[in-house]
């Protein structure tokens, strides 16, 4: 009795099913979300009011993060409460023609380079489950430490091209990656280090912002070195946006 009274409403109920599965499946990611303005208190009250949720608590720089559908967003960036905003920080979709993912590209370096007498060397660090293959490199370096006697990532040395005639301060090196002679690879950190012939200049007195880095990845990754300045030790990047003027001011820096 009970399996025939079902039976009628069955295709009902899988229909149903079917409608709801469609529609989560339709339903998109909710966005993670960086927002600023006057008072993290009312950005945390303006979100929760539109429904989203409130991931992060970031009251010295009075902003929030917080996760919220595209059309939350839209509704909250109205409010004159919001400065500026990030949206989609997660990365979570799949990328717009001509950008790549964030995590086909999760190779970095140290912000800085390290000194010796005889060189320089620069830490690389690859985050990603498979090693990151060399491609290309570019190094241009301060005249007076004379040419490029070495080149090495980690403990594999790697041959150094023929310089041409006034151009010993600048290197560039391709990578073909074949059976036959393999491209260096990345895999976790390496330290990329040159070393300049004896007799010049020792490198140790030279300066980060003397000299230009990139290396290119396969597929499609790069990283470079970034550029410093004389008195980058008392410099601060973040100090308007974090509002900190005034702690500096009173030689608060940490």
């Amino acid at each position: 009795m009970k399996l025939r009274f079902l039976l009628p409403i069955l295709p009902a109920c899988l229909a149903l099913l079917q409608t709801q599965a469609m529609a989560q499946e339709a339903s998109p990611e909710p966005l993670e979300v960086f927002l600023q303005g006057g008072n993290a208190q009312e950005l945390r009250a303006l979100v929760e009011a539109s429904g989203g949720t409130v991931t992060h608590d970031l009251h010295i720089i009075d902003a929030v993060g917080a996760r919220l559908s595209a059309a939350q967003l839209e509704q909250v960036i109205q409010s004159p409460l919001v400065g500026r905003y990030f949206d989609d920080l997660a990365m979570t979709g799949p990328p717009e023609d001509g950008e790549q993912a964030k995590d086909s590209c999760d190779v970095d370096g140290s912000l800085e380079l390290d000194f010796s007498p005889a060189g320089i060397s620069w830490r690389l660090y690859n985050k990603q489950g498979t090693p990151a293959i060399l491609k290309r490199l570019e190094l241009q370096w301060p005249e007076q430490l004379g040419s490029a006697k070495s080149l090495s990532l980690g403990k594999e040395a790697i041959a150094i091209p023929p310089q041409t005639e006034g151009a010993s301060n600048f290197l560039t090196v391709e990578f073909p990656d074949t059976i036959a002679s393999p491209a260096p690879r990345l895999t976790e950190t390496a330290a990329l280090a040159i070393n300049f012939h004896p007799g010049a200049a020792p490198a140790s007195g030279a300066k980060q912002d003397e000299f230009e880095l990139k290396i290119d990845f396969t597929p499609d990754c790069s990283v470079e070195l970034i550029p410093a300045y004389a008195n980058y030790h008392e410099i601060f990047y973040y100090n308007q946006m974090a509002g900190v003027e005034a702690l500096h001011l009173h030689g608060i820096t940490g």
